[in-house]
C-alpha cells in the first residue's frame, strides 16, 4: 500500500485559470465532490460479504452466466439479478468488495480485483456466494491509498453549490482539491470526468453465434478480464498478468507480459487473445504451457478502442472526443484468418461508438447517448445499417446464455428479444443516477 494525503489526478489538457484582477465580486458555482470513502484495515483483510439488495447507482462491468446476470458496482461490489425469466429480471443481492472494478465467471467461481488483490468467490450457490481464496498484490497499479483516515474504499460523489469570491483561487479553476476530496466544475469538463472516474465498463467476451453456452458465461467488449481454458487473463494498464486457474478455487499467479500503449479491453477467441488499446489492436496466442506470446500490431489513430473477434474478422470501434485522446468515431473491419498479418477491410462512420457483440450476421453497436444500431456484416462487402434505436443511451452490450441482448445504458440494463426480425425491448433494470 502507498500513503496519500489528498486525491491525486493527472488528466491531460487540464489547465487553471489564474485568479480574477477585479476588487470585489463573486460567482456561484456547481461542482461535483468527489469524497473518500474510508475502511478500516480490519474491514479490508475482511473476506468479501453477501447483502441484501441495493439500489444501481454507477455500474461498470456486466456478465451474463447461466440465468443470473452479475453487475458491478463501480468501486463498491457486484449486484446479483435473476434472469431465469428475461422478461422479469429479478434482483437477489449485492456481494460487497471495496475498491471492485472488473471481474469474470468460470466453472461457478468468480474472479474479481479487491483493489490491488485478486478473490476468488464461489457462486455454485448463487444467494450464497463464499470467498474461497485470495491472492495479494496481483495488481500493484491499483493499490490500496492510506491515509490517517484509513483505507480509501471508494469516492462519492455529491453536487454542491458553492459561492466564491473573485480573488478565491477556485474561483476560475476547473478543478480543485480541498481537505481530502476533489472538486470539479459541471461546466463543459464534465463529461470527461464522468470517464476518469467511472469507466465502464467491462470479463469474458459475447460469443458470435446465436447462443451462448451457459456454462462460461458471456460479458461486455470493454472487459478486462477474461479466461480461455484454465488461465486467467487480466488487463493491468500495461501489463497482461496471467493466472492459472487449473484448480478454480485456487489460483495462483503465474506472471505477466507488458503491453504497448494504455490496454483497455481483452477479446477471447480460439487460442487467440484481442487486446484494444489506445493506439492500436494487439493479437496474442495462448497455450497451456506458459505466458501469452504476441502476434501481431494492427496501429490506428489514438482513441478508445474495443474490440472483439469472430475468427475470421475483427471488429473495432474507435471513439474520440476522450481522455484516449483522437477525434475519430468509427468502426473498423480487419481480416485476421491469419493473425500475423491483419488486414484493414473497411470502415464505417459512426457517430460516438462504444462497446459491441456480434449475433449471426449483425453487429449491435453502442453509441453512447445516441443509442445503438444495428449493422448488417457483409464482409468483405461494406456495412449496413439495418435499424437505429434511440430510446436510450447504451455504453456496452452483451448476448446472454438465454439469447437476449444486454445493453448498459446510463438509466438502466435493457434487455431485448432476438425472437422476431429487430429486437424487441422486454425488460429494464433501474439504476438510480447519484
Amino acid at each position: 500500500m502507498k500513503t496519500i494525503n489528498y486525491l491525486l489526478i493527472t488528466i491531460t489538457g487540464l489547465f487553471f485559470a489564474g485568479s480574477c484582477v477585479k476588487d470585489k465580486c463573486t460567482q456561484t458555482k456547481e461542482f461535483t465532490h468527489y469524497a473518500p470513502v474510508y475502511i478500516t484495515q480490519a474491514e479490508y483483510d475482511a473476506p468479501v460479504e453477501y447483502e441484501s439488495v441495493r439500489p444501481m447507482e454507477n455500474t461498470g462491468t456486466i456478465f451474463a452466466y447461466g440465468d443470473y446476470i452479475f453487475v458491478n458496482e463501480f468501486q463498491k461490489g457486484i449486484h446479483i439479478v435473476d434472469n431465469q425469466e428475461p422478461a422479469h429480471p429479478k434482483p437477489l443481492g449485492f456481494i460487497d468488495i471495496p475498491g471492485n472494478t472488473h471481474f469474470t465467471i468460470r466453472q461457478d467461481v468468480l474472479y474479481a480485483n479487491k483493489m490491488e488483490d485478486l478473490v476468488a468467490i464461489d457462486v455454485s450457490h448463487v444467494e450464497q456466494p463464499q470467498q474461497v481464496n485470495r491472492l495479494k498484490g496481483v495488481f500493484q497499479l491499483n493499490r490500496a491509498q492510506t491515509s490517517s483516515e484509513g483505507i480509501v474504499a471508494y469516492y462519492e460523489n455529491t453536487h454542491e453549490v458553492v459561492e466564491l469570491d473573485c480573488n478565491d483561487y477556485r474561483y476560475s479553476s476547473v478543478m480543485f482539491a480541498f481537505e481530502d476530496g476533489v472538486f470539479v466544475d459541471q461546466g463543459g469538463f464534465n463529461s470527461r470526468m464522468d470517464y476518469a472516474f467511472a469507466t465502464p465498463n467491462l470479463s469474458a467476451a459475447a460469443e458470435s453465434s446465436s447462443k451462448a453456452p451457459g456454462t462460461l458465461g458471456v460479458g461486455g467488449s470493454m472487459a478486462r478480464f477474461t479466461t480461455i481454458q484454465d488461465r486467467l487473463y487480466i488487463l493491468s494498464d500495461f501489463l497482461l498478468e496471467t493466472v492459472d486457474i487449473s484448480t478454480a478455487k485456487k489460483p495462483a499467479k503465474m506472471g505477466n507480459i507488458p503491453i504497448r500503449f494504455t490496454a483497455e479491453t481483452i477479446y477471447p477467441f480460439g487460442s487467440h487473445l484481442y487486446i484494444g488499446t489506445t493506439n492500436g489492436m494487439h493479437i496474442y496466442s495462448v497455450s497451456d504451457a506458459g505466458l501469452p506470446e504476441h502476434v501481431s500490431t494492427t496501429a490506428h489513430i489514438q482513441s478508445c478502442d474495443p474490440v472483439i473477434s469472430d475468427g475470421s474478422y475483427a471488429y473495432v470501434t474507435l471513439r474520440g472526443g476522450t481522455p484516449c485522446g483522437g477525434t475519430t468515431n468509427q468502426l473498423e473491419a480487419y481480416d485476421v484468418e491469419d493473425p500475423f498479418n491483419p488486414a484493414l477491410l473497411q470502415t464505417f462512420p459512426m457517430e460516438n461508438p462504444h462497446g459491441l457483440t456480434k449475433v449471426g450476421d449483425f453487429l449491435y453497436v453502442c453509441e453512447g447517448n445516441g443509442g445503438w444500431k444495428k449493422i448488417k456484416s457483409n464482409l468483405p462487402g461494406p456495412f449496413s445499417t439495418t435499424l437505429t434505436n434511440t430510446n436510450h443511451s447504451a455504453f456496452d452490450v452483451l448476448l446472454t446464455p438465454r439469447g437476449t441482448l444486454l445493453f448498459v445504458g446510463k438509466s438502466g440494463i435493457y434487455q431485448y428479444s432476438l425472437e422476431g426480425k429487430n429486437p424487441n425491448l422486454i425488460s429494464k433494470l433501474e439504476i438510480t443516477l447519484p
